[in-house]
């Protein structure tokens, strides 16, 4: 809808947001545009900058890891870790042969203090993967997972989550302070070969 109005500038729009004081409320409801702008300018307002100066916990532990991505030199601290649990386990050979649409499998993954608990879901075109980090039983976003050929940063609550068409047979943990190798894990059972 057009209007007849002068629209506000966006100096006018961040000194309403930071003051509360809005002026130019009446174009705002004729004008749709400059209402989705000046609505998008205070939800990403931060009054005094204090919230861009100071993070959560979480976020740090998070953002601290980004370099590893990348990284070539490994930490000192290496660890081997193995299958501790396996919900396929237990499983006739009939349920896994064709790995049915579905199908999920829990595994948990562990060396020392460290654990990893991966879920795997079998999908019409490949697999589903959500994946979490636990350190002295308390989930920890500080690791980079490198799940196959892949590395990847975990998001909100600490959870890895990832597609593909092929579950990945290696999983590594790596740290600034440790690098985890996990022993490979099979997807194909001896009965189902």
């Amino acid at each position: 809808m057009k209007t007849q109005e002068k629209h506000p500038s966006r100096a006018a729009m961040l000194k309403a947001v930071e003051s509360g004081s809005v002026p130019f409320a009446s174009h705002l409801e004729k004008c749709a545009a400059c209402r989705v702008q000046f609505e998008l300018m205070q939800s990403f307002a931060h009054p005094g900058g204090e919230s861009l100066t100071t993070s959560g916990a979480d976020a740090v532990s998070r953002l601290a890891v980004i370099p590893h991505l990348e990284r070539r030199r490994l930490p000192e601290r290496r660890l081997s870790g193995s299958l501790a649990q396996d919900s396929w386990a237990q499983l006739p050979a009939v349920a896994l042969r064709d790995a049915a649409i579905g199908l999920e499998r829990r595994i948990r993954l562990v060396a020392g203090s460290i654990a990893l608990e991966l879920v795997a879901e079998r999908q019409a075109d490949g697999w589903e993967f959500v994946a979490r980090v636990y350190r002295n039983e308390e989930t920890s976003s500080e690791f980079v997972l490198k799940a196959g050929a892949r590395k990847l940063l975990s998001k909100s609550e600490g959870f890895y989550h990832w597609s593909s068409n092929r579950p990945p047979r290696t999983f590594e943990l790596i740290s600034p302070s440790v690098h985890v190798n996990f022993d490979k894990v099979s997807w194909v059972t001896a009965a189902t070969k």
